[in-house]
């Protein structure tokens, strides 16, 4: 994980709304090489889901895509499935892409840490 001195905080483009959904149109990043440090996949615990700032249900066994922008659902959100970060990386191109521009300048400003 990314050193715990360095402080990420949120930029408007990195946070959910109509006007950060676009793509940036950046390639996937290289999965092994940033997995766990720049992004990783965590299963989200009830309650902890949110649409527009408002917190909402989500099913059982739903799987987030976190960073280390993500505070303390980077710390503290237990790691997904071994099946589900499977799944996730042999569609990784194609999550990537659908994924949202503000969470990928999430992942792609982590890198940058």
């Amino acid at each position: 994980m990314p050193e715990a001195s360095r402080q990420f905080q949120l930029n408007k483009s990195m946070t959910a709304s109509p006007s950060t959904m676009k793509s940036t149109g950046a390639e996937a990043p290289d999965w092994g090489a940033h997995y766990g440090t720049a992004f990783r996949l965590a299963t989200t615990p009830k309650g902890a889901a949110t649409v527009n700032g408002k917190s909402v249900d989500s099913p059982e066994g739903t799987v987030s895509l976190i960073t280390p922008y993500n505070g303390d659902a980077w710390k503290s959100w237990p790691e997904a499935s071994d099946e589900a970060k499977t799944n996730f990386q042999s569609n990784w191109k194609n999550i990537w892409g659908s994924s949202g521009g503000y969470k990928q300048r999430q992942v792609l400003g982590a890198m940058r840490g």
